[in-house]
Order: C-alpha cells, then structure tokens, then sequence
C-alpha cells in the first residue's frame, strides 16, 4: 500500500515538473530601424543608405542583433536596403508602438524637421533553444542597444529604432 501511494506521489511530482517546464516556442521579432537624414531628390520609396552622412557606416549589411543579458548571441539579421518612408509607413509605426497618428499629423510634425526617414525593416528568428530567457540585448551593429523583455520582443512591430533626429 505505501508503495502505491509512493509510486503516485512520484508520477504527480513528474507531472508538476513537466508541466513547470513548458516549451516557450520559437518566435520571430519584427522590427524597424529609421535613420534620419538629408536625401535630397529622394522620394517615398526610393531606395536609401547613409553613404553621405555622419552615419555612413549604416547600410544594409549593417547587423541587428539579439543577445542574451550576458553577451551570448540568440539571432542576428541583416538591415537590408532602406527606403524613403511615407507617411503611410510612418503612421503604421505609430500603430504598431500603440500610439494614433493620421497622415496629415504625421505631415504637419515632418513639416517641421529638415530630415528625411529612411525605413529598414528587418525580421530575426529565435529559435526554441533561445527562448523563455526573460530579457534579451537587441543591438544596432556598434551603434547602440536597448534592453526587451520576451513578451516585449513577440510583439509584431515592438522594436523600433532610430537615429539621427537632431
């Protein structure tokens, strides 16, 4: 009899167990990167880089990363080409970080700034064995990098980056 209920006892421990050790499941994190510069003659849509700039070592091989808190490489991805953003883009990143904008509020506040956005969207994939890690490093090549939560990162759009509004 003792050994009935010991013989329960351990397959009810081995149930909280595997059921306290969930999968987390791959996830991909969609972001976007603007760098604000002068493009003269450029137009929505036509393709951008900053050759010219004070920012010119960001291009489209510049690396987005994502790292563990402790420096360990998760994921890492490409910028890709940029493209002039409209202010059709502008209002879907508006969106995507939770706040409301309209294409004539977005045109009255770039009325007002003498740069141009040039928008890099970019996708990285974290795999099963990177997940449920908590807090991740998303980087911009040596740029900068901020600190995301997982819940943070699975949400579409959530990363958004930017430099070069002065």
């Amino acid at each position: 009899m003792k050994r009935g209920f010991l013989l329960i006892g351990l397959i009810v421990s081995a149930a909280v167990v595997i059921n306290g050790v969930r999968s987390h499941g791959s996830f991909a994190v969609d972001g976007s990167f603007i760098l604000w510069d002068t493009y003269p003659a450029k137009v929505d849509g036509e393709r951008c880089t900053a050759e010219r700039s004070q920012y010119h070592g960001i291009n489209s091989l510049t690396q987005v990363t994502v790292e563990s808190v402790t420096g360990e490489p998760v994921a890492a991805v490409s910028l890709g080409d940029g493209r002039i953003a409209s202010g059709a883009d502008l209002v879907d990143l508006a969106a995507a970080a939770g706040q409301q904008a309209t294409l004539d509020e977005v045109a009255t506040e770039l009325a007002g700034i003498p740069l141009v956005p040039c928008l890099f969207d970019f996708r990285l994939a974290i795999d099963d064995a990177a997940a449920g890690m908590g807090t991740y490093v998303v980087r911009l090549g040596t740029w900068g990098e901020l600190a995301y939560s997982e819940a943070n990162l699975r949400e579409p759009g959530a990363v958004q980056l930017s430099v070069g509004l002065r």
